[in-house]
């Protein structure tokens, strides 16, 4: 499995698993694990030519321990200590790359109406 990572960053077994899974899946592609984008950090980046970027969160949220403040926020029921959803930290990941990271993304999202390209 080829896997771009910083060589001081250890990789769980569990994660280790989603990893090679996904080497399984995107045979092309190149897969970055916990990529430092701008002060971004996705567990998973993978880019595939000509394809596209897929981003995961690999959430280790017990939910048991958490209320939902509302569709974007978790509170913890121990600290009261706030966090961003799964969901929403990928979803400003993906803004932030359509902002700053990729030349031209911006661009085709207005002319494709902003629906998923």
């Amino acid at each position: 499995m080829d896997v771009i990572k910083d060589k001081n960053i250890q990789i769980s077994k569990f994660d280790n698993n989603v990893l090679n899974k996904m080497a399984k899946k995107f045979i092309n592609a190149k897969i970055y694990y916990k990529p430092f984008i701008n002060g971004d950090t996705p567990d998973i980046l993978i880019l595939e030519e000509n394809k596209g970027v897929v981003l995961i969160e690999i959430s280790k949220i017990k939910l048991s321990e958490y209320t939902i403040k509302d569709k974007n926020t978790f509170v913890s029921k121990e600290t009261q200590d706030e966090i961003l959803s799964p969901i929403k930290k990928l979803t400003n990941i993906k803004s932030n790359m359509f902002k700053s990271h990729i030349d031209g993304l911006l661009e085709q999202k207005v002319k494709s109406k902003g629906e998923s390209i």
